[in-house]
């Protein structure tokens, strides 16, 4: 079978992609968070809106649907429960996850998704949004 090679290519390649476009910035500009890099209009509105107006779910889900990720395929979970109890637990469970554990997990979620680029943007974006103790992944 010849679809496991490329598959994991293309994981390697978007979760690289996703990664390396983070670490991009200039010296006079002060390095974003993994949240504001994913989540980019949180930076300037996290001062104004209202747990009421915009919840983290609300902004996470938006930022998915942006990218026209909407739902999990083959599955019953929704997209929030599988960014906080499957994406960050596992990460939680792991301990001290390493770059190659973040691409194997993007990799191993491809089937729930249309592409491996939104499987590795989806386990990004959970990351970013409910378990920030492991933005060190995006940060280089």
């Amino acid at each position: 079978m010849n679809r496991t090679p490329s598959v994991a290519l293309a994981a390697f390649g978007a979760s690289a992609a996703l990664f390396l476009s983070a670490c991009s910035s200039t010296e006079s500009e002060p390095t974003p968070t993994a949240q504001q890099r994913v989540f980019p209009a949180t930076a300037q509105e996290e001062a104004t809106t209202t747990p009421e107006v915009d919840s983290v779910d609300q902004i996470y889900l938006a930022v998915l649907e942006a990218e026209g990720i909407t739902e999990l395929r083959n599955s019953n979970v929704d997209l929030v429960t599988f960014g906080k109890d499957v994406v960050c637990a596992t990460f939680i469970e792991e301990g001290s996850p390493s770059l190659a554990f973040a691409l194997g997990a993007s990799l191993a979620a491809v089937d729930q998704f249309d592409s491996a680029e939104d499987a590795a943007y989806v386990v990004g974006a959970a990351v970013a949004t409910y378990c920030p103790q492991f933005n060190y992944l995006f940060e280089q």
